[in-house]
């Protein structure tokens, strides 16, 4: 994960050099395992890793990673908190185990999997489209095997030119990555 961020550090000291400061110092063990208590879980060593290194992004700013937000480990429990409350209230199906790290803010998640109902193995990333029911098929679709997959290939689309860097915005996709 070091050689990974150090990658996307790279290229927004390059393209964005304001959005370094944006990314929050690493977490602590101490943090890493109350986060796990608090959840119910065990992080996968990978997510463990970037975590130790960026405990997220400040909440002020979107559009980071993968055109949406790093969630602080303090947010990943606050959003997971109001996704378990509206699955409690039988208003969405949805499980405990889907763990959210990066968002749009609106209910769109990158979460990482760590139940295999459903999805193939656990530990991948799965995306979680708000306005699609969860129990249809297309709802949830793996994006990526591991937190490192997924972190590596935003790294991958970043050098080769598939985001960009916009004021207001943050960093995109490029308008061909749009379509």
């Amino acid at each position: 994960m070091r050689n990974i961020w150090a990658r996307i550090e790279n290229w927004l000291s390059t393209n964005a050099p304001e959005m370094i400061d944006e990314l929050l110092p690493g977490a602590s063990d101490q943090e890493i395992y109350q986060a796990e208590k608090s959840l119910g879980i065990q992080f996968p060593k990978d997510v463990k890793e970037s975590y130790r290194i960026h405990n997220g992004q400040n909440e002020s700013i979107d559009n980071l990673v993968l055109g949406h937000q790093l969630l602080s480990l303090k947010e990943i429990i606050r959003v997971w908190k109001v996704w378990k409350d509206l699955s409690d209230r039988n208003q969405i199906y949805w499980n405990s185990k889907w763990i959210p790290l990066i968002s749009d803010g609106t209910g769109n998640e990158y979460s990482l999997t760590l139940s295999s109902v459903g999805i193939r193995n656990s530990g991948q990333i799965i995306f979680i489209d708000h306005e699609v029911d969860l129990e249809e098929a297309e709802a949830v679709n793996v994006i990526a095997d591991s937190f490192q997959a997924l972190m590596t290939k935003f790294a991958d689309d970043l050098d080769s030119g598939s985001y960009t860097f916009l004021e207001d915005c943050g960093i995109i996709p490029t308008d061909e990555n749009l379509q």
